[in-house]
């Protein structure tokens, strides 16, 4: 596996190598630091070789596709590795690094598993790195729209992360039998009941992850004034970091909600555990776009399976599962008043709530679980 970011903390990344493991593979992961972590190092029986990346490499990534100087890293990086290794796959996770896998299957007569954890072209049409002018010149999103549907040809396996996805990339000309869906499901046992209640004294609303423009919050916060006036115990707890958080502080004081937010920081999963389970609803306020579209948010399982109903923005892929699990309800963000109205809705229809969180709960004992979803990921290796 060829990872291009610090391994561990990556969920999605672990999970696979820990299935793999189980089902007879051996799993080397190859990845950067920024520290000075070990060179070697073995992880729950995962493999990991590590190499200090320069600052201006990293930085180079960017323009990528137009100064190859990234690429060139990593193949200096990986090559010593992969003649010592006698590997079978290269598995080479997100669309940036595809090219180096291709040139290794081609080197080395390997089999490439390309592994999507994001709309890749989507992501950087938004992302902060890319808006100036300079990062505009750098990364051209026609180039790199480009480099995906010509990249993706060459790998004997493509796995996305959502149908909606797949279907996406077969209308790109990608061939639907070489990839495999591999959602960002949960395993239940590593979610422990912490035994916590939601206070009966307020109306909770809780989101954890990072804090972006992209994640919507400024959407919601008219509509939260008006639903104060009729829920007027309602707060809203958001557990993590990001660029975007000092300006969301700014404006919930300026709309006058500065008392219903409650920010509090980065949390270990232990901690975020059990202020989920207090909650009453689980926000997912992110804004569309195509990204979202094709995404998989874990932490939607996670309000499912603490049996919290969810209240989210709408996009293909999480429109999809709501309405087949009944766990939760959409509202539109364009249609002023439509957030308040969902809301005050729950709020109002406390057994509703209850029947939408075993509902949930249901659907990730028995269908949206990790063990369940990767079956097809199994399948799909060991044909190689």
């Amino acid at each position: 596996m060829v990872l291009d970011e610090e391994f561990p903390p990556d969920d999605r990344v672990y999970k696979e190598a820990q299935t793999l493991l189980q089902n007879g593979f051996s799993v080397t992961i190859a990845c950067y630091t920024h520290s000075n972590k070990p060179e070697e190092q073995t992880f729950d029986g995962i493999q990991i070789i590590r190499k200090k990346i320069p600052t201006i490499i990293y930085k180079s990534s960017v323009a990528a596709l137009k100064i190859p100087v990234y690429f060139g890293w990593w193949k200096a990086f990986l090559t010593p590795i992969i003649e010592k290794g006698k590997f079978d796959i290269i598995h080479i996770h997100d669309l940036p690094l595809a090219k180096v896998g291709v040139y290794f299957k081609n080197k080395f007569g390997l089999k490439l598993v390309v592994d999507l954890h994001e709309n890749w072209p989507a992501y950087l049409e938004r992302a902060f790195h890319v808006q100036g002018l300079f990062g505009k010149i750098l990364s051209s999103n026609k180039q790199w729209r480009n480099y995906e549907r010509a990249i993706l040809k060459e790998a004997d396996v493509n796995i996305t992360v959502v149908e909606e996805m797949s279907n996406r990339l077969e209308i790109l000309g990608l061939d639907k039998q070489k990839m495999v869906v591999l959602q960002n499901t949960i395993v239940p046992e590593r979610f422990p009941s912490f035994g916590k209640k939601p206070n009966p004294d307020y109306f909770t609303l809780f989101y954890a992850g990072d804090i972006a423009r992209i994640r919507g919050f400024q959407t919601i916060l008219d509509d939260l004034v008006e639903a104060k006036k009729i829920i007027g115990n309602i707060r809203v707890w958001v557990v993590g970091k990001g660029n975007y958080l000092e300006g969301l502080k700014n404006l919930t004081q300026e709309k006058g909600l500065k008392d219903t937010f409650e920010f509090l920081g980065w949390q270990p999963l232990p901690e975020v555990l059990k202020l989920m389970e207090q909650a009453d609803i689980g926000l997912m306020p992110h804004l569309r776009w195509e990204q979202n579209d094709c995404s998989s948010p874990n932490k939607l399982y996670q309000y499912m399976l603490k049996e919290i109903p969810s209240l989210c923005s709408p996009s293909n892929s999480v429109n999809r599962i709501l309405e087949e699990t009944q766990s939760g309800l959409v509202y539109d963000y364009n249609k002023k008043g439509d957030f308040c109205e969902k809301l005050v809705f729950l709020y109002e229809n406390p057994e509703l709530r209850i029947k939408m969180g075993q509902s949930g709960k249901q659907w990730v004992m028995n269908k949206y679980n990790w063990e369940k979803g990767s079956q097809e990921f199994i399948a799909k290796y060991k044909s190689l």
